[in-house]
């Protein structure tokens, strides 16, 4: 009895051990992400009897409501008419043959074969197909829960085995083929095994496990058997069979994985999953995260991913390259608000609820010893002389000394509030404490307060750093400012608009740059010029808001947000701020997708990020420690993804085979994915549409392309997907896209009518030989009548030589032939004009007017002005009528107050135009001399053709104006 109580005591002793101690967390099953879907997300039934993972990289899951495939996004429900009509919805097991080909075993015995996106075949077996394997031979061996084994040959001959040809049982769970090429047989009357290569197999016991319900058989990576049965796990090897590991006794083993990292994975029918690495053996079960402790499948993909089937949905668990501490390992709470690591190497974390000291992978919850309000610490800073100040949510800022707590400040000792949210030792002794109601400064025992009136931008204080140089910079709700020789300089806000609160500052050592972490990105200022610029979302920055800003030792900056993790290459941020670019290329966010168990970090108060001397970094988030070394990134990323092109849409509705577009389609769009299931958030693509585009078109994370209005012709689609910073695919997904040409630029239309055109410019061709030799008659015709033609014509020219000399001797007027009272020439001269013009206009064909205008009320005019002023009045009537005609017009004084105008190459109604502006310039003359009086006048216009000879016209014209 006394021996019971002992063994008591150590056991709870050292289960109290394992509570505040954890072992080393690299490695550990807690390690691993994990990720729960069910119907909500798409599966067609939370029970997973079947996982399987075809060429082409889709993972594909079967139960009661048939089979889904999934892309790591989406789970795509395939119905039983795409299965060759499916005899039932329900499927036991799904095998991949050596050639790709997926088979599908269902429920009443019917298996399909799926390949190249299509169901190919079928066969109809009876009872329920419990499992599927293929031999070297390529021939199908199936087994079935209560109507015996199915072999099925590759040219789909079938036959059945049962009790009457030595099998020992009808209810066989699984099969397995060795690499010594024996089929195994897991059934409820125990292990049994044959040789395929037999016409009738003979079927061998192995009696250790005779009359034992053997549920799976699986080969190790060494070669050895693996054997679950109701009893445990065991291990087979040269006919030596010991248990796998005493932590399996008695256990319902169900499912064997060999991980291709080494551990080994088991499923159980009721204490859920292990993980036996070496001699360690790891338990996941309800308690711990896995929704239900009976494992119906396992299979780990090629991004080595480990998936588990249950009866209440599909568990996902793969290694990240994010750690997170938790209170599983130990820490006081999960809502983390500040980390330290101090000078002896261990790591401060302090939590919502507590503050805890991690080193060596283990855990200690430190505790005050005084009472606290709040065990709330949101700030952590280290003296120089060792000491620890931890700021507290509401007890004010404790001092730590060896672990132990030595003194206490708060309010009523003249801290300006019992918030601490920022602290600063400084190698002198004094202390800053930066809170949420202002600034303090701890100095000989004495505080002093600081606030806006101070000099400070804000009054909530969310980091206080101190730079090379000794200056002090306060990080606030309302900007930034720098405290040097006794004064606040407050750091131009509007630089940065429009953000204001910033919690953070990190100085680059190598320049004159200092980073800010704001609320509405990334800040940039510059020492030697004083000015600052602001990285915003506008640029390609993947969020609003950062917390805690720092470098890795490969040229990036990491920064914290309330989504997740942000990495931006320090090369990329300058190059977009100094205007060479105008988006980020290298910007990432990691968050839950990736490893992280929560992507909330939190901020506003000192410090939320730490990094360590061996690089790894540290974040605070609202579910642990989050913790990565960039460097691990790489392994998760190793190769390039495979990428499949998923559904082709032409004018929004999905084409299935060749894809041939009519020439009137308005919208092409192609969706593809990689089908990778470690980081699938963090793929970029790209694409190229041959015949369309020049040069490959980054996608980024876009899944889809859209190409609109493309010309005939044949195009070739080509999709290629990447992890940043690592290799493109080397093989892309592609698609041939031809589009119609249309009606008439069908190639048959288009030679069609080439040969008619051809037909048509000969027939023209003949055509216009015999016209040419009709023509060249016609035109020897019309040269000799051209000749006689031209004859006349140079008679003619010379006859207009002898008027035009007329013409020119007429030009020079005799003094005796000009009236002296007008200066114009006179009824005598004028007869000569016309008659020469009258001749020759005549003789040419040319047109030709005459007016004959006539000033009236001469008579009262010569009474009124008397007889000087009227010789005026003639002699400035006949300058104006000279003024209004054109070059080669002629005027001369007719009779008495009359005048004609002769007007050559004149028509009718042009003349008549002439003859009334003529008439209008007389009614405005007296506006210009003052003596005369307003005048009116008629006019007679006559043109060549209307009579037969020059007296004739001469007549008709004076009969006119009478």
């Amino acid at each position: 009895m006394r021996l019971f109580r002992l063994l008591t005591i150590l056991c709870m002793t050292w289960c109290l051990q394992v509570q505040g101690q954890v072992a080393p967390v690299v490695g550990q099953l807690g390690d691993y992400y994990h990720e729960h879907f069910t119907t909500r997300d798409g599966l067609p039934h939370n029970t997973i009897n079947t996982i399987s993972q075809t060429q082409d990289g889709y993972l594909w899951f079967a139960g009661w409501e048939g089979v889904s495939r999934y892309n790591g996004r989406t789970f795509e429900w395939l119905k039983r008419t795409q299965l060759d009509n499916f005899a039932d919805s329900g499927v036991m097991k799904m095998f991949r043959r050596a050639d790709g080909t997926l088979v599908i075993g269902g429920m009443r015995g019917s298996l399909v074969f799926w390949q190249h996106g299509k169901a190919t075949g079928s066969i109809r077996l009876e009872g329920v197909i419990s499992d599927i394997d293929e031999d070297a031979a390529g021939v199908l061996w199936v087994t079935t829960e209560g109507n015996g084994l199915f072999r099925v040959q590759p040219d789909g001959t079938v036959r059945r085995f049962g009790l009457s040809d030595g099998l020992p049982s009808l209810q066989l769970h699984q099969v397995e083929h060795s690499r010594d090429n024996k089929m195994w047989f897991a059934t409820v009357k125990g292990l049994f095994w044959v040789d395929p290569a037999l016409e009738t197999p003979r079927f061998q016991p192995v009696s250790r496990f005779r009359d034992i319900d053997t549920l799976t058989v699986a080969e190790s990576a060494s070669g050895s058997l693996l054997v679950g049965t109701v009893q445990g796990a065991f291990s087979m090897d040269l006919q030596q069979i010991q248990p796998l590991h005493p932590g399996l006794a008695n256990t319902a083993v169900s499912a064997f994985v060999q991980d291709k990292e080494g551990p080994l994975w088991i499923g159980t029918q009721d204490k859920g999953l292990f993980r036996l690495s070496g001699e360690v053996l790891e338990q996941l079960s309800q308690q711990n995260g896995l929704p239900d402790n009976r494992v119906l499948s396992l299979f780990q993909d090629k991004d080595l991913n480990i998936w588990v089937g249950t009866n209440v949905g599909l568990y996902r668990m793969r290694n990240t390259a994010f750690r997170t501490l938790t209170t599983h390992n130990g820490l006081s709470d999960n809502y983390i608000r500040t980390l330290l690591r101090t000078a002896d190497g261990a790591i401060w974390i302090g939590t919502a609820t507590g503050l805890n000291r991690f080193i060596d992978g283990v855990i200690n919850q430190w505790q005050p010893q005084q009472p606290m309000r709040i065990q709330s610490y949101r700030s952590l800073a280290q003296a120089a002389d060792g000491d620890i100040w931890a700021g507290t949510f509401a007890d004010g800022v404790i001092r730590i000394r060896q672990g132990v707590e030595i003194e206490r400040y708060g309010r009523k000792d003249g801290l300006v509030s019992d918030l601490v949210t920022a602290i600063l030792p400084q190698a002198d002794g004094r202390v800053w404490f930066g809170t949420n109601a202002g600034l303090s400064l701890l100095q000989h025992g004495r505080f002093q307060t600081f606030h806006i009136s101070d000099g400070l931008p804000g009054e909530f204080v969310s980091s206080v750093r101190q730079d090379s140089q000794g200056n002090i910079w306060i990080c606030t709700n309302g900007g930034v400012a720098v405290y040097r020789q006794g004064k606040f300089e407050i750091i131009a806000q509007k630089q940065f608009a429009p953000a204001q609160q910033v919690f953070d500052v990190w100085f680059e050592q190598s320049s004159s740059r200092v980073w800010f972490a704001t609320d509405r990105g990334l800040a940039r200022y510059d020492l030697s010029t004083q000015r600052g610029q602001l990285l915003s979302q506008a640029q390609g920055f993947p969020v609003e808001k950062i917390f805690a800003v720092l470098p890795d030792e490969q040229g990036s900056l990491w920064m914290s947000s309330n989504h997740g993790i942000v990495r931006v290459s320090i090369a990329d941020a300058l190059q977009v701020l100094d205007g060479q670019k105008a988006q980020l290329t290298s910007a990432e966010l990691f968050g839950v997708s990736d490893g992280m168990r929560d992507a909330q970090c939190n901020g506003s108060s000192m410090t939320g990020a730490i990094r360590l001397p061996d690089g790894t970094f540290w974040f605070a988030t609202a579910q642990g420690v989050a913790r990565l070394q960039p460097s691990d990134l790489s392994l998760f990323q190793t190769s390039a993804p495979q990428v499949v092109i998923e559904d082709v849409r032409v004018n929004g509705s999905s084409q299935q085979g060749p894809l041939e577009l009519p020439s009137d389609f308005k919208r092409l769009e192609i969706d593809y994915t990689a089908l990778s299931f470690q980081m699938p958030t963090r793929i970029r693509y790209k694409t190229k549409l041959d015949g369309f585009d020049t040069d490959w078109v980054e996608r980024g994370a876009k899944l889809s392309a859209e190409y609109t209005n493309l010309a005939a012709g044949t195009y070739r689609f080509m999709v290629v997907a990447a992890y940043p910073g690592g290799a493109w695919s080397e093989h892309p997904a592609e698609l041939v896209v031809v589009v119609q040409p249309i009606w008439w630029q069908q190639p048959w239309l288009i030679s069609s009518v080439i040969a008619f055109l051809v037909v048509v410019v000969i027939a023209l061709h003949r055509w216009h030989l015999r016209h040419l030799g009709r023509h060249v008659s016609q035109l020897r015709q019309q040269v000799r009548l051209q000749d006689s033609e031209l004859q006349i014509q140079a008679e003619q020219l010379c006859l207009l030589e002898q008027d035009q000399s007329r013409l020119a001797s007429l030009l020079v007027h005799p003094a005796s032939k000009i009236n002296p009272d007008t200066g114009l020439p006179t009824m005598e001269r004028m007869l000569e004009l016309v008659t020469a013009e009258f001749s020759r206009c005549k003789r040419a064909n040319q047109p030709l007017s005459l007016v004959l205008l006539d000033v009236e009320h001469w008579n009262e005019l010569q009474q009124k002005l008397g007889k000087n002023n009227i010789d005026l009045l003639q002699q400035l009537v006949g300058q104006l009528l000279h003024q209004q005609l054109r070059g080669g017009d002629w005027v001369g004084h007719w009779h008495k107050h009359q005048f004609l105008l002769i007007l050559p190459q004149t028509q009718l109604h042009d003349a008549e135009d002439i003859a009334e502006r003529l008439k209008i310039a007389l009614q405005h003359f007296h506006e210009t001399q003052a003596f005369v009086p307003e005048l009116s006048a008629q006019c007679a216009v006559l043109a060549l053709g209307e009579t037969s000879d020059l007296d004739e016209s001469l007549a008709t014209l004076a009969t006119r104006l009478l």
